[in-house]
């Protein structure tokens, strides 16, 4: 009985059968055995039973990183082509100028007046022409020469002798009536001044003339001593305009 017992043995330990190993030691089929070898095969038995009683780890399989998908080129757009700017052809803007003031006719106005000596028509047919000026001392001396009873200009004023022409250019066979009434003077300050009716002078003008009747004679007027831009105004009334013409040489 002690051969098959350790045949079985020694075939269980080599087949790494716990099961059987641990069984015969149980079994005492092996105590004739000597004691080292029996601690030998205990100590297999045990080793062969614990390796069997562990379960087997089986490694995870390693994670295989997937490829990283490669991103498709960018396609990069053909650049455009810009159109070259049109030229356009810029039209000056002309301004219009404004329109040009045509001036009155000479003698229309006060601050357009005929010059000294040069004649003047009027709508009635009257041509005045001044043909000499005296103002100042030099008129005071004329006019108190006429007759001394003449009186002095007023305080701040001075005299403006004026020898005037007057001639009418109507049909020879009509008349015109002439005043000193019809003459006036004015200057810079546009103050109008009348005539001094009641100073004598040398000679007047007649009152009436026919056509193509020519007369000359003086105008007294008193004015603000030292005014400029003074002009002998002409203006028969009714429908007629002034005429003027200047006194300054």
């Amino acid at each position: 009985m002690k051969t098959p017992t350790l045949v079985l043995l020694v075939a269980a330990v080599a087949a790494g059968s716990a099961v059987a190993c641990l069984s015969c030691l149980a079994t005492g089929a092996i105590q004739s055995l000597s004691p080292a070898f029996k601690a030998t095969a205990t100590v297999r038995a045990v080793v062969a039973a614990t390796e069997a009683a562990l379960p087997t780890v089986t490694p995870k399989p390693t994670n295989t990183p997937r490829p990283s998908s490669t991103s498709k080129p960018t396609n990069t757009p053909r650049p455009t082509n810009t159109p070259k700017p049109t030229h356009t052809p810029v039209t000056p803007t002309v301004t219009p100028l404004p329109p040009t003031q045509t001036p009155e006719p000479l003698g229309l106005s006060r601050l357009n007046p005929a010059p000294l000596g040069q004649p003047v028509t009027a709508d009635d047919g009257i041509e005045i022409t001044v043909v000499d000026v005296k103002r100042g001392a030099g008129a005071w001396a004329a006019i108190k020469g006429y007759n001394m009873f003449n009186s002095e200009p007023d305080e701040g004023m001075e005299y403006v002798l004026v020898r005037v022409k007057a001639r009418y250019t109507g049909p020879a066979d009509s008349t015109h009536t002439l005043s000193e009434l019809h003459f006036r003077t004015v200057g810079e300050m546009g103050a109008i001044y009348e005539p001094e009716i009641f100073v004598v002078l040398g000679k007047d003008l007649a009152s009436e003339l026919f056509g193509g009747g020519v007369t000359e004679g003086e105008l007294a007027f008193q004015v603000v001593q030292g005014e400029q831009g003074l002009a002998l105004i002409y203006d028969s009334g009714g429908d007629t305009r002034a005429y003027y013409c200047g006194l300054t040489p």
